[in-house]
């Protein structure tokens, strides 16, 4: 045998070593809450179905750039971008404008756009339990967790049935602050929403129980 097939074979016995000792990592129990994950909203909005709760007859210029910006958001975020900004240029509270936007910036982790378009809220007055959220997501990526919470705050001061908000601040106070009593609250609330809208979460029961597992270990100590 020559000396470049020994080594090709020491090689691929390394290789296979390897790649069983990674099947043998297991994942720690307690961590298995860590799959939760926050909800943003369903769908960008279009433009019948704004986020204020009344109508609003834009005009027509910021209307066609939103327009616009919808139909570019799945194929040129850029360009998207760009329109949905000239929208709210021209229409500074259409929330529809921002929540796509948002929507955008976050999948980017254009953080620091997000920030300008949260003093541009406040600026136009725009108090949006979506918006909120979106913002919320924000500062829980980047480790925020006590700005997060803020904005989740905001958001069910805005709307308390918002079903985002409410299940979001439980898996923040539930994974992150680790404040169980509080994430229990806010599950129950986001369960009885979810009755309410003839909706269901089939995850949240098994997170209930485990969470009330973990409330009887922290009760027992």
């Amino acid at each position: 045998m020559t000396t470049l097939k020994i080594l090709r074979l020491i090689i691929s016995l390394f290789m296979l070593t390897l790649l069983a000792s990674c099947s043998l990592i297991t994942t720690n129990k307690d961590d298995s809450t860590r799959t939760k994950t926050e909800v943003k909203t369903a769908e960008p909005l279009d433009s019948e179905t704004p986020v204020a709760v009344e109508k609003i007859n834009w005009p027509a210029a910021a209307l066609e750039q939103f327009l616009q910006g919808n139909e570019l958001r799945s194929r040129d975020a850029k360009m998207a971008i760009q329109h949905f900004q000239r929208a709210i240029d021209i229409a500074p509270t259409m929330g529809s404008a921002y929540y796509n936007l948002m929507h955008l910036l976050l999948d980017q982790k254009d953080y620091t756009q997000l920030e300008e378009l949260d003093k541009m809220l406040e600026s136009a007055q725009l108090k949006s339990a979506p918006l909120f959220n979106l913002l919320a997501v924000a500062q829980r990526e980047q480790g925020h967790f006590q700005q997060a919470e803020a904005y989740y705050m905001k958001a069910l001061l805005a709307d308390p049935n918002h079903l985002a908000s409410l299940a979001n601040m439980a898996i923040l106070q539930d994974i992150y602050l680790r404040q169980l009593a509080l994430a229990k609250h806010y599950y129950e609330q986001y369960q009885t929403q979810l009755a309410i809208q003839q909706k269901e979460d089939k995850r949240v029961k098994n997170w209930l129980i485990d969470l009330q597992q973990r409330l009887n270990k922290e009760q027992a100590k």
